[in-house]
């Protein structure tokens, strides 16, 4: 009779190879959204929070480009309510007319002086934060497609983002009048004529779509990153690197999205600026709406390689056991002197040693949840809860280790007889 040999069940093969794909499935969906859901963050809590809005478009004010694109619209409105050199051809003689054109730009300099330095002034940034502040409802109106709740401060119109700079023209018309030219105290300006415009494009729309699509997915996608690493380090064959490649992946995409929003910086004067702003005043107004969400990529960025670094430390590496080593000998020394000091450990050093590993990853869980829950994450904020995390394990461990319960491994050690001396 022939040997037969019964065949090998495939089923649970199949599902182990498939594994690996799954997981590294999980973590490109992980890269893609982490930067993504950064973006989303700043687009809900930036743009849509009036507080961090004014506080995102406040040091505009204070920008030499801005400024200067305000104080040539301010000079423009002024001087197109009041015909200066016509005023004065009126008040001179006939032998004197002449003088009406010089004394017109001598009006004119004193004007541009007397507004250059009110636009450096705290007033200045105080009227313009309360322009930005009552305009918010309107810039939300713009990029969401919600209804405004009806102030005038900022239209929109046919793609045309302005921002009604009336009260700062009638600032400097007071300083004018200080500055003996009464001629500006009394002109009333039309609503069209006291209109700054901020943005002028056509593809308006589009910047709406994308904003609402991305408020909609604010609170969704930190869930999904979460479910996609976690999911992907407990189906890799080797977690330790699974979590290492997502660190460094996570970092290099933050990397690459920082160097697509510099590059960007371009395509956003030439199609959302158009003829409203100079180039200057464009860049400007783009780097500084733009500040957080590169430092949240940034933070992003840092993060990944602090768990590339962390899960390569758990590894058998000679500089990853070095450094363990030390750690554990600095940890070991400091409990060794306490201890010689009089500290003897009680029942919080024994509840820390049996559920030590447990608490370790409490910490860091901890530490995650807060970097969530923390509204504008920079590189500083992580850093500082690394710091915070590290010295709570640090806490842990000497903790759990200078406790009097003797280890497992010593009590094995003594229910075995030792017949070296037989």
């Amino acid at each position: 009779m022939a040997n037969t040999e019964i065949p090998p069940i495939e089923g649970p093969a199949t599902g182990r190879k498939g594994r690996p794909q799954l997981a590294i499935f999980l973590l490109i969906m992980g890269v893609i959204l982490a930067p993504l859901t950064t973006v989303a963050i700043f687009a809900k809590n930036q743009i849509t929070d009036t507080d961090r809005y004014v506080e995102t478009v406040s040091p505009l004010a204070s920008d030499p480009a801005i400024q200067e694109a305000v104080g040539t619209f301010v000079v423009d409105q002024l001087f197109a309510a009041v015909d200066v050199e016509a005023l004065a051809s009126e008040a001179l003689p006939k032998k004197a007319q002449f003088l009406a054109a010089p004394l017109a730009n001598g009006v004119q300099t004193l004007t541009e002086n007397v507004v250059d330095r009110f636009l450096a002034s705290d007033e200045f940034v105080q009227l313009w934060d309360a322009a930005n502040r009552a305009a918010h409802d309107r810039i939300v109106s713009a990029l969401t497609g919600e209804t405004p709740s009806g102030k005038k401060a900022v239209t929109v119109d046919d793609g045309t983002v302005s921002l009604n700079l009336g009260p700062v023209i009638g600032k400097v018309a007071q300083k004018l009048g200080a500055d003996n030219l009464a001629i500006f105290e009394r002109i009333d300006l039309p609503v069209a004529s006291t209109q700054f415009k901020i943005l002028d494009t056509k593809n308006l729309g589009v910047a709406r779509a994308g904003v609402s699509f991305l408020e909609t997915l604010a609170w969704i996608l930190p869930i999904l990153i979460i479910l996609c690493f976690v999911g992907s380090a407990l189906l890799a064959r080797d977690r330790r690197r699974a979590t290492i490649r997502a660190g460094v992946a996570v970092a290099m995409t933050a990397g690459a999205i920082l160097v697509i929003l510099n590059i960007g910086r371009t395509l956003f004067v030439d199609l959302m600026i158009g003829n409203s702003l100079s180039v200057d005043a464009g860049t400007a107004l783009y780097d500084t709406v733009l500040r957080f969400v590169k430092a949240s990529l940034l933070a992003v960025g840092v993060i990944g390689l602090i768990v590339a670094i962390s899960a390569w430390l758990t590894g058998p590496a000679g500089a990853a056991v070095r450094v363990r080593s030390a750690l554990k000998s600095g940890i070991s020394g400091l409990r060794d002197q306490a201890e010689s000091s009089g500290w003897k450990p009680g029942p919080v050093a024994q509840y820390v040693a049996d559920h030590l590993k447990i608490l370790r990853w409490a910490v860091i869980g901890a530490a995650f949840v807060l970097l969530l829950l923390v509204g504008r994450t920079s590189v500083g904020s992580v850093l500082l809860l690394v710091v915070l995390a590290l010295i709570a394990l640090g806490v842990l461990e000497f903790m759990g280790r200078a406790t009097t319960a003797k280890d497992p491994s010593d009590e094995k050690s003594e229910k075995t007889p030792d017949t070296s001396s037989n």
